[in-house]
């Protein structure tokens, strides 16, 4: 693949042409073999070198090749790819002038950095991510940045603000009808060992109404 990736900087005349004609034959398939290629190559970055020379020669289709991004982070995730994932696949992302898709950024690389026991680091992301979202007013991504800060939190031994977090993304996707986070919920329920599963959710969302921290598992 390096033979068609940048040299001093900048893809080969006969490499941009290639991917403009194939882009315009088939941009779908173009992307997809690009994502193929980026996560089974995960260490040569020439398919990402030809993603960001499509995405900024395609700006009709930022919001596509901004998924295809956040797809290949979630597979290089899924390989244990954290440094490669947010270095050069979320790096692009996390400066986007939208600012939804610039704070679900800043939570991935949030995520990465948790993985990879940078938990300082990852708080930073975080709070960045969470200002943004609650500017917007973006509630699902409230729940997944703030999950994440939980996970944190009780990293830190910190379990009383970790339970906040919880509680708060309980209350927000109960509201919104967000199965997604409900789901991760439930599953948090059982590994802290709380009864009830999002029974036991409401129940310390009850208590965080009252005086005094809610109790702990």
């Amino acid at each position: 693949m390096r033979h068609w990736g940048a040299q001093g900087g900048k893809l080969k005349h006969s490499t941009r042409k290639l991917l403009q004609a194939a882009y315009q034959l088939s941009p779908d398939d173009t992307r997809a073999f690009i994502a193929r290629s980026a996560v089974d190559f995960a260490e040569d970055e020439t398919a990402w070198q030809w993603w960001r020379y499509l995405s900024e020669n395609a700006p009709a289709d930022t919001v596509a090749f901004y998924e295809m991004a956040f797809s290949v982070t979630g597979q290089l995730c899924l390989r244990g790819k954290y440094n490669i994932a947010k270095e050069r696949w979320l790096s692009q992302l996390c400066e986007s002038e939208d600012p939804q898709l610039r704070a679900r950024a800043l939570n991935l690389h949030g995520l990465m950095n948790i993985h990879l026991s940078n938990f300082e680091t990852a708080l930073d992301y975080l709070k960045k991510s969470l200002a943004i979202q609650q500017e917007i007013g973006d509630k699902a991504g409230l729940c997944a940045t703030l999950f994440n800060i939980g996970h944190i939190h009780l990293q830190n031994g910190e379990v009383p603000d970790a339970l906040k977090a919880w509680i708060t993304v309980y209350g927000i996707a109960k509201k919104i009808h967000l199965a997604q986070a409900l789901q991760a919920l439930e599953s948090l329920a059982d590994n802290l060992g709380l009864p009830g599963g999002l029974d036991g959710w409401e129940t310390l969302a009850g208590k965080l109404d009252k005086p005094g921290p809610p109790d702990q598992p």
